[in-house]
C-alpha cells in the first residue's frame, strides 16, 4: 500500500548506476511515455554505459511485463500476467550486448500497436548482466549471482476509448511511531495521513491529493499536499 505522506520522496528516472560489489553500469531513459494510434509503428533507443573501467560487460536483453506494487513500484513479473501487455508488439535489436569498458553501446526498440485496441499499454525492456561464477564455501558449491534492470514503457492509445474510472478506496490517520523510518525525523507521536486509490480504468491515471483540516465550525486550518513522485497508477493497480 502506497503512503501518501507530507514527507516527499523524489526519484531519478533518469539513470540507473550500480557499483556495490557487482557490475557498474548506467542505463538511460528509464521510462519511456508515448502517446500512438492504432496501427502504427515506432522506434526509440536505449543508451546502456557501462562504467567499469577494467572489465567488459555481457548483456541478455529481453521484454516482459510489469506490474504496480501497492507500495507504487513496478515489479517485473512474466509475459502474459497482464491484460494490458505491450510484450508481443515490443522488439528489441540486439537482443545481446557485449560492452567493453568504459564505453557505451545501444539498443533499438520497435513498437508496432495493434488495431482494435483500446486504453494502455505497458512493457518493459531488461537488461540481464552475467557476471562470472564466484565459489562459496558450504554444500550447495559454485553459485551464479544475477542483476539485472529495466526500462518501462508506459503507452497511451489515442482516438480511442480511454475509461478513466479511480476511487480511493481507504483512508487513516495513524501515530508516527507505527513507521520506523519515520519515527527518528518526527517523533512518535505526529499523525500520518494514508489513502488508497484503485484505478478500474483501462489506461494509467496521475493521481493528486490534498488534505484540508477543518475545525467544528468548518473553518480551514490547514491545506497539504497528499503524495510524492509521479503519482501513477497502472490499471488495475491499487496504490
Amino acid at each position: 500500500m502506497k503512503k501518501l505522506f507530507f514527507i516527499l520522496v523524489l526519484l531519478s528516472l533518469s539513470s540507473i548506476f550500480i557499483a556495490q560489489g557487482g557490475p557498474s553500469i548506467r542505463m538511460d531513459p528509464i521510462l519511456v511515455e508515448r502517446s500512438v494510434r492504432p496501427g502504427d509503428t515506432f522506434s526509440y533507443v536505449l543508451n546502456v554505459e557501462n562504467a567499469d573501467k577494467f572489465n567488459p560487460l555481457i548483456l541478455d536483453v529481453f521484454v516482459t511485463d510489469f506490474v504496480e506494487d501497492e507500495l507504487g513500484t513496478y515489479q517485473l513479473v512474466s509475459p502474459g500476467r497482464t491484460p494490458y501487455s505491450a510484450v508481443k508488439w515490443m522488439k528489441v535489436s540486439p537482443e545481446k550486448l557485449t560492452i567493453p569498458p568504459g564505453k557505451t553501446k545501444t539498443v533499438e526498440v520497435t513498437v508496432s500497436v495493434p488495431r482494435g485496441i483500446s486504453g494502455g499499454l505497458y512493457g518493459a525492456v531488461v537488461f540481464r548482466i552475467h557476471p562470472e561464477e564466484g565459489t562459496e564455501e558450504g554444500a550447495l558449491g559454485e553459485t551464479v549471482f544475477e542483476f539485472q534492470m529495466a526500462s518501462f514503457l508506459e503507452l497511451v492509445i489515442k482516438g480511442t476509448a480511454q475509461r478513466l474510472e479511480a476511487h480511493a478506496v481507504s483512508f487513516k490517520v495513524e501515530k508516527s511511531k507505527k513507521y520506523m523510518f519515520l519515527r527518528q525525523k518526527v517523533g512518535e507521536n505526529a499523525l500520518v495521513f494514508t489513502t488508497t486509490v484503485l484505478n478500474q480504468g483501462n489506461v494509467h491515471i496521475f493521481t493528486k491529493g490534498l488534505l484540508i483540516l477543518r475545525t467544528k465550525q468548518g473553518r480551514t486550518v490547514a491545506r497539504m499536499p497528499l503524495g510524492g513522485g509521479r503519482g501513477v497508477i497502472l490499471p488495475g493497480a491499487k496504490v
